[in-house]
């Protein structure tokens, strides 16, 4: 260690139990253990990964394996992408990519498996029977009111149907088509 790097050293900072490095000094809004290295203020796991295993590879986070946000103990900590950490996670996106079955017990595998397309809801999966029985469901409740639609702009465009089939007449009349 460089004299100037740090504020203190940051291994007096860490209290060791039988599996985690606990950080015991204050940690940011998301729980994580920070540390003031180098003019400014970093994740504790990431600078202590960095000094007792190297650099981070390019593009990827490091993965907390035990779930514990405050822990610094490097063999807990895996180099993963970002998509990985979040599955691997306790969020939204981690919970809903590691489901195998719909709302109603349907399988999400295979021959069932529904995704949306990603102008739509990008990563969406739905079970291929739930989503036929919604469109099902759906075409019946809005039978009566799809018709209702049809009759009002029929009626609404009656006189320019009938304006349009004058003048196409018209025109055919001048070409010499009998009708």
């Amino acid at each position: 260690m460089r004299k100037g790097e740090f504020y203190r050293d940051p291994f007096t900072r860490i209290q060791k139990t039988e599996s985690c490095w606990i950080w015991i000094n204050k940690p940011n809004s998301g729980g994580y253990g920070i540390i003031y290295y180098k003019g400014s203020w970093h994740p504790a796991h990431r600078i202590i990964y960095m000094l007792l295993r190297g650099p981070i590879p390019e593009g990827l986070e490091l993965d907390h394996l035990c779930k514990n946000r405050r822990c610094v103990n490097p063999d807990h900590l895996e180099p993963v992408t970002s998509r990985v950490n979040q599955r691997r996670g306790n969020g939204f996106a981690g919970i809903n990519a590691n489901k195998i079955f719909c709302k109603h017990g349907h399988l999400l595998l295979g021959d069932n498996l529904v995704k949306a397309p990603s102008r739509v809801r990008a990563g969406h999966r739905n079970c291929r029977a739930c989503t036929l029985a919604d469109c099902r469901n759906y075409r019946e409740t809005h039978k009566e009111k799809r018709k209702e639609q049809w009759r009002n702009w029929y009626a609404i465009n009656k006189d320019a149907r009938n304006a349009q089939k004058k003048q196409r007449r018209a025109q055919l009349k001048l070409k010499g088509v009998r009708l």
